[in-house]
């Protein structure tokens, strides 16, 4: 069931997502790392600005996104989100968005077998509408 791409959407998204077992999440994570926007566009309702937007980002972009938020996801981090501006576009010339990632990721190898990534990150997702 897609969620609303906001701020609360986004909440109970990530709490669904902190429910699955390691393996499930894992491969969730790494689906969000692959393709951000098939993702997003997958479990959130998304509006055609929020589509127009994300399918201009270059690659590099989509990609960097999607690599920090699944880090986040994978170590059941909380992620933050703003609420997404709704008066950007002409005569504005967009929004700009920050992703601001902090936090660590930890390992530490168990006598026997393999062991569980820890650490904590706190992960906000900000705008601000650019003239």
């Amino acid at each position: 069931m897609p969620y609303p791409f906001t701020p609360a959407g986004v909440t109970l998204k990530t709490a669904d997502l902190y429910l699955l077992d390691d393996g499930d999440l894992l491969t969730e994570a790494k689906d969000l790392a692959n393709d951000l926007y098939a993702w997003t566009a997958l479990n959130f309702t998304l509006s055609t600005k929020q589509h127009t937007y994300f399918s201009l980002l270059p690659p590099t972009v989509l990609f960097a996104w999607g690599a920090i938020l699944a880090a986040a996801i994978i170590h059941r981090s909380v992620i933050v989100m703003q609420d997404v501006p709704t008066n950007y576009g002409p005569p504005r010339r967009t929004k700009q968005v920050a992703i601001e990632f902090c936090g660590t990721s930890n390992y530490f190898p168990p006598i026997a077998g393999p062991g569980p990534i820890g650490g904590s990150f706190t992960t906000s997702i900000k705008y601000d509408l650019v003239d």
